[in-house]
């Protein structure tokens, strides 16, 4: 028997936490799970647990928001992830572990502290030069180039980093959610979790396959997360009845101080 299902009640209750959150900010359950998971279990252990209840979450809250999801904002995220998994692979076997997440959390308390403060409203003109690549013109309408030549290289770049920090440490979500909050994904709280939510669902769904193939994900785990359904469910709907009541403004402060959060996580491991 797995050390998950001799540890149930605290496994369920840690999973039911992590589901609230995810439901609320549109991410974090990763983060709730593994900081209580290791007590009792194995790390290969607690990612194979996680993996399928992760993607279990990401289906019943894209089941409630998914209409909300503007696709073509993460269309040239998911078209370089492929890339950065592959890249993932390699660094995970090249470089040392402790000086990557040491280097994601400096940079995360960094850009939450630094690189967050409200930017001046872009004047008509720059709205205008940023969409002229859909919009009509007096000499008629403008040739739609294809998404992914009108989208920016950030965009591309955060989708590159997020596959290959999921491949390498099951974390992909700072690159998307930094690239979320610069775009401004945050000024829509529904939409914001819609798309990351359609993104993280990707991720889930290939990082599973790959664990099927390693053996991190076996029968074993996929009997431990059998159990812990129950507890997805109950966080999951708890989380979607308190998302619904967090004004904008409010929202916008808990993705900060979830990204904030996570760059602390990161800094503790790369140091202990």
């Amino acid at each position: 028997m797995s050390s998950t299902l001799d540890h149930l009640i605290p496994a369920s209750a840690s999973i039911a936490l992590g589901a609230v959150v995810e439901s609320i900010l549109g991410f974090g359950c990763n983060l709730v799970w593994m900081s209580f998971f290791p007590l009792f279990a194995s790390v290969s252990e607690s990612v194979g647990v996680h993996q399928p209840l992760a993607l279990g979450l990401n289906i019943i809250i894209l089941s409630r928001c998914y209409k909300h999801a503007k696709i073509d904002q993460i269309k040239p995220l998911m078209f370089t992830t492929p890339l950065g998994i592959c890249f993932g692979i390699w660094v995970v076997t090249s470089w040392p572990v402790r000086w990557i997440k040491g280097s994601l959390g400096t940079f995360l308390l960094l850009y939450t502290f630094f690189g967050t403060k409200k930017k001046k409203e872009k004047s008509d003109a720059d709205v205008e030069s940023l969409k002229i690549h859909t919009s009509p013109s007096k000499e008629g309408p403008a040739i739609k180039r294809p998404w992914y030549m009108a989208q920016s290289p950030p965009s591309l770049v955060a989708g590159f980093l997020g596959g290959a920090l999921t491949s390498a440490f099951g974390t992909g979500g700072p690159a998307m959610l930094i690239y979320a909050k610069q775009n401004r994904w945050d000024d829509h709280p529904d939409a914001f979790r819609a798309n990351i939510q359609f993104i993280f669902f990707g991720m889930h769904s290939l990082a599973i396959l790959s664990m099927i193939v390693e053996d991190v994900v076996t029968i074993e785990t996929a009997k431990a997360s059998a159990c812990l359904i129950p507890s997805i469910l109950v966080g999951g709907f708890i989380g979607t009845k308190v998302a619904s009541k967090i004004p904008k403004d409010f929202f916008q402060i808990l993705v900060i101080n979830g990204l904030r959060v996570m760059g602390v996580v990161f800094l503790t491991e790369a140091i202990w």
